[in-house]
């Protein structure tokens, strides 16, 4: 097992690599890429004058409100965290002492707190046609505190099925956290799922959807009695003032949001197209993100995308193949040029 690294950044390569940062696309961390700088800038300015930075946050009761409009769910069922990997690491710490299951590939974070809390991890992994062992699954469920799944999962860009999380969760002994940093991107979404399995909670995030990835402001989705819990070991100021109220300000832009999530799945639909039709092996996917398998060399792959100008992330040895090189969407005239590259260097 290895430990969870974060994407290289445009500036850390183009130091490695004698290279121009200004000429390379960042296409690696899944961030949203369809919302201009200047106007995420704009509404980050207005949050930061409207607080008093030298005061302890209060400003969470606020966005749990908003928060509660949006998803149709009460305010009692809401936790806030700082990111949504601050939450996935409470929990494991938390509720997952007695073991963490989960489905491989998948986000490597969890096995990493896994291996910080020297907490028991296993999984089933996914075929090379992307089918689940259900079976296998709920008897990891059955054995473990914390069953975690991601949908729709990274890196794949695969949905897990409904019927998938209630098996686990009336399997499980313990909790069923379902991450859905993505949800927006997807087709169908889960977080009304707590109100009617009392053991499963929903993670979200403010990273992807709402383009704030800076700001780290995550939330869950329970039943009453398990957002208390979580709430309960929670830290007392588990975000800033700042990313609350920024949160705050882009819950009320929902209608733009909504159109920047149709213009997400509307260039997904294009690139997956574009890439296949170059006889890619694109997996579908229900993210901000497409995946490629690719019979290359991972760091042949890597290195020869961002010596033409994108920097992506690439898994080696996964679903069969050499690498799985997955490219984070950006509008298209970005991904023109990735796609060239693709092909290029792919094939």
């Amino acid at each position: 097992m290895q430990w969870y690294a974060r994407a290289e950044s445009p500036r850390e390569a183009a130091a490695r690599l004698g290279l121009d940062e200004s000429r390379i696309a960042k296409l690696n961390s899944n961030e949203n890429l369809f919302v201009p700088r200047e106007l995420a800038a704009r509404v980050a300015r207005k949050a930061a004058e409207e607080v008093d930075h030298r005061l302890y946050p209060d400003l969470e009761g606020e966005l749990v409100e908003k928060l509660s409009s949006y998803l149709g769910v009460g305010e009692e069922c809401i936790a806030i965290g700082c990111g949504a990997d601050q939450l996935i690491d409470l929990l494991i710490a938390a509720f997952g002492r007695g073991g963490v299951a989960t489905v491989h590939p998948t986000y490597t974070y969890y096995m990493d707190r896994c291996m910080a809390y020297k907490i028991s991890y296993r999984y089933t992994e996914l075929t090379r046609s992307l089918e689940l062992d259900l079976e296998e699954l709920v008897e990891l469920a059955e054995s473990s505190s914390l069953v975690i799944l991601n949908t729709p999962n990274n890196p794949t860009g695969t949905a897990m099925p409904e019927e998938a999380v209630k098996a686990a969760a009336e399997a499980c002994r313990g909790l069923v956290v379902v991450d859905e940093t993505y949800a927006e991107f997807a087709d169908r979404q889960l977080h009304t799922l707590p109100l009617e399995l009392e053991n499963t909670l929903v993670i979200r995030s403010f990273s992807k959807a709402f383009a704030a990835a800076g700001a780290r402001v995550g939330y869950l989705v329970a039943h009453p009695a398990a957002a208390k819990e979580v709430r309960r070991a929670q830290q007392p100021y588990p975000a800033s003032g700042f990313s609350l109220r920024y949160a705050s300000a882009l819950l009320d832009m929902l209608s733009y949001f909504k159109q920047v999530w149709s213009e997400v799945k509307r260039v997904r639909s294009w690139f997956y197209r574009k890439l296949r039709g170059q006889g890619l092996r694109a997996i579908p996917s229900q993210a901000n993100f497409v995946s490629i398998r690719a019979d290359i060399d991972p760091q042949a792959a890597y290195e020869g995308l961002l010596r033409r100008g994108y920097l992506v992330r690439v898994f080696p040895g996964l679903l069969g193949s050499r690498s799985l090189v997955r490219v984070t969407l950006a509008p298209v005239e970005t991904l023109e040029g990735a796609a060239k590259a693709l092909g290029e260097v792919v094939k």
